[in-house]
This record gives structure tokens, sequence and C-alpha cells, in this order.
């Protein structure tokens, strides 16, 4: 005979014809597992209850294939690998580089002289900066402060407080108009002089920039020796400071 439910069982019938069965006898019974799983531990054949899980411990056998590693070594190495290749990286777009900032050329734009207000010579000229940023980050420039001085008297002073962008491994160029009043009999006569040499100035330029970048601020600064000519029309040229003690005389202190 066969049954159906829960398992197979076999029902035994009385021998005088008694239709009526007899308390069925259970023969590989097995249970309907709803609130039950497969044992992990146990090749699938037994069974815990779902609300054990958390309370039993599973034994695996040391020579168990899934306690052995597979790939590890490779799996760290291209961790550890993609880690040093981003810091490397990294370090390189933020370690900061030198930003060089110096003088390149000064225009001569406008000499006027005043003979009756103290001998006053009066001369107007525009400073270009050279700004070359070698960081590969950007870079804001700000506050050029232009300082010109003559045989240590201070003729001439110049502020830009301008905020100038400089991409990442680039450069700019800046300028800043500084005026240079002279009140000096020889530095009039030189100047309204119809020889060119004679209309030759040296000025020292002290010039300072800030820098900023990566939330903090650089000061660079720089000192040069240029020749500016009382005219309208010059080509400047970098000097050495060894020439100014035997070339300009001695000048009065500006207004």
């Amino acid at each position: 005979m066969s049954g159906t439910g829960t398992g197979s069982f076999t029902t035994m019938r009385n021998p005088v014809g008694d239709d009526k069965p007899k308390s069925p006898i259970v023969s590989g019974y097995q249970e309907l597992f709803g609130g039950e799983r497969k044992c992990p531990t146990c090749n699938g054949r037994g069974h815990i209850s779902r609300s054990e899980d958390d309370d039993l411990v599973a034994l695996i056998p040391y020579t168990d294939e899934r306690l052995k590693p597979r790939r590890t070594k490779l799996y760290v190495a291209i961790a550890v690998t993609t880690c040093c290749i981003l810091a490397g990286i990294l370090l390189l777009i933020l370690f900061p580089r030198s930003i060089h900032f110096s003088l390149a050329v000064v225009d001569t734009l406008d000499v006027i002289i005043d003979e009756d207000d103290n001998w006053k010579t009066k001369i107007t000229v525009r400073s270009w900066f050279n700004v070359t940023n070698g960081n590969y980050i950007g870079v804001t420039s700000n506050n050029i402060t232009v300082q010109a001085s003559a045989r240590d008297l201070i003729v001439g002073t110049s502020f830009n407080t301008t905020s100038v962008s400089i991409p990442a491994a680039d450069g700019v160029s800046l300028s800043t108009n500084v005026v240079l009043i002279f009140h000096d009999v020889e530095v009039l006569s030189r100047c309204s002089s119809k020889d060119n040499w004679a209309r030759n100035l040296i000025i020292e330029f002290q010039s300072t920039m800030a820098a900023t970048y990566l939330a903090q601020t650089q000061q660079l600064s720089d000192t040069d020796y240029v020749l500016v000519q009382c005219t309208n029309t010059h080509q400047p040229t970098t000097l050495k400071p060894a020439n100014i003690s035997s070339t300009i005389p001695p000048l009065s202190p500006s207004v």
C-alpha cells in the first residue's frame, strides 16, 4: 500500500473482512521542513531549526575546501598596488613646487619735466612681470607691490591688488604702473639732454607678490636693477648692481 501526506506508510486491514483501517504503521517517515533548513556541515543529510541559526556553532573539518584561500595573494597584491599607484598620483599632484616671479621689462610711458616745481621730473613706467606656476594645480596671484629707488632713495611705489588665476604648469605676464618722481636738477638736466646716453637712469625695482594655493599663501620677491630712459620710447636692459655707484649722481628725496 502507499500513503500520502507527510511520508510513506502501510495500512493494515482486519483479516475478517473489516474494512475499517487500523492505526497506520509508519515506515521511513519524513517530515516536511517548513521551519527548518538543511545543515550546512552534514552534507545535506541533516536539518536544523531556523530559530537556532544564531545559537548553533558549525564545526567544519580542517580539510574542507571552503577553508582553503582562493587567490588571496593575488587580491592582496592588486589592492596594495592600486593603493600605491593612487598615493603616488596624489603626491605628484599635491606636492608643492616652486613659483617663479621675476621682472621681465620696464617700459617708459610718459616723462614730464617741470623746472618751476622744484626741478621736478616725473617718469611713468610700466613694469612687466613673468609668473610661472610649476605646480599641477592652479595658483592665484595677488597683491603685487613695486618699490623703485635710486641710491637708497625711494622715488616711486606701486600697489596692484588685482587677483589673477595662473593655470597648472603654466605662466602669465602681469603688469603694474609705477610713477617715478625726482626733485633734482641733475636728473632734470639729464632727461632734457639730447644725448641718449645721458638720459639713462639706473633704477632699483624691489617687487613682491603673494601666491595662494592649497589654502596657503607664499610670498615671492624679486630685485632688479633696470636701465630706464627719460623718453617715451625705450627698450630697458637689466643691469648688475655693481654699476650703480659710478653711474647715477646723488638724488634728492622725492615728494
